[in-house]
């Protein structure tokens, strides 16, 4: 009587544990891949949220806005306040190398969003006392409508 395993056998169990093992490793990988997806998609929202408020004080807290003829440059102007320093007039917001930039009078124009998200367009048009605002951050489309007053 013979004891241990042929040969064959060895062999048949460890191709039933690498089948196991390829399902176990291709199973966390795919759930890896998901919730990085799932987390730039989330992280990509928010920043959208961002932006869409950012430009929704400006245009609520402002007196007079234009559009650019393109429909890429949003211009806001606001009446000193106490919240307000008028040397900050003119507000323009437009897209310069991939990000969505907000200029403030003569100051130094900074991106409103972070670097890792990439503006692929935005677009101002105005009709019937609102103002419609579209971008797509990476390959998300955002819409915002504001009233004027």
């Amino acid at each position: 009587m013979e004891r241990g395993a042929t040969l064959i056998e060895v062999i048949i169990y460890i191709a039933l544990l690498g089948i196991l093992l390829t399902g176990t490793f291709t199973t966390a990988l795919a759930l890896i891949d998901g919730a990085e997806r799932n987390t730039d998609t989330i992280f990509r929202r928010q920043e959208a949220a961002f932006i869409r408020e950012k430009i929704r004080f400006a245009l609520q807290a402002s007196d007079d806005s234009s559009i650019s003829q393109s429909g890429t440059v949003l211009t806001i102007r606001t009446v000193e306040s106490q919240h307000f320093d008028a040397s900050e007039n003119p507000i323009r917001l437009y897209v310069e190398n991939r990000s969505l930039m907000m200029r403030r009078g003569t100051h130094e124009a900074m991106p409103l969003q972070a670097e890792r998200f990439l503006v692929q367009s935005f677009e101002v048009s105005e009709d019937d006392g609102w103002i419609y605002i579209q971008f797509q951050l990476d390959d998300e489309s955002f819409s915002l409508s504001v009233p004027i007053e």
